[in-house]
């Protein structure tokens, strides 16, 4: 017996009239949130600008920003390897998922954002180690409360290093 259920929502009927679809774009894993971005798109396009971008969900990430520099996640790596900066083939970007991975990104860049969602945070996707590194080398940004999402950005002046041109052949020059 197939039962459906025609009710929708006013959020679900206005992500219908925009996209053709009630369901949000990816109903998974902390992604369950139920956060639409699309409201807040001004903002976070504005914030992240020429910065680094560090994000934490490729997916969600590619849907509605269209793009990222880096992904900061165990479980984002876990899917295409065990390397720190292995290159998801998927995405064509790095992932990354340890503090010290991200302290060396932020070494080497003058000016990057992070945007993690709050279902990630200090979770086993952005662990601890990784959130205490993040809380250490950058500074929070006020973001709406409804986006459920944490900006952490850093301004500095990148080192010249051997590692450095490492990391810059890696990661490339930000930019969407």
């Amino acid at each position: 017996m197939l039962i459906t259920d025609f009710r929708l929502t006013a959020a679900a009927a206005a992500r219908l009239a925009r996209t053709g679809s009630p369901e949000l774009p990816f109903e998974y894993g902390a992604a369950r949130e139920q956060v639409d971005w699309t409201p807040h798109l001004p903002l976070l396009r504005s914030l992240v600008g020429k910065r680094l971008f560090v994000a934490t969900d490729s997916v969600r990430t590619l849907y509605y920003l269209r793009d990222y520099d880096v992904i900061l996640g165990k479980s984002e790596l876990s899917d295409v390897g065990d390397q720190e900066f292995t290159y998801d083939k998927r995405t064509g970007k790095r992932d990354i998922s340890t503090g010290q991975s991200l302290a060396r990104i932020v070494n080497c860049y003058a000016d990057g954002i992070i945007l993690v969602s709050n279902a990630r945070w200090r979770t086993a996707n952005v662990t601890d180690e990784a959130a205490d590194t993040v809380e250490r080398l950058t500074k929070p940004m006020a973001l709406p409360p409804d986006l459920n999402m944490q900006a952490h950005v850093w301004h500095g002046r990148p080192a010249n290093s051997a590692d450095c041109q490492t990391i810059h052949k890696l990661i490339g020059e930000p930019g969407r």
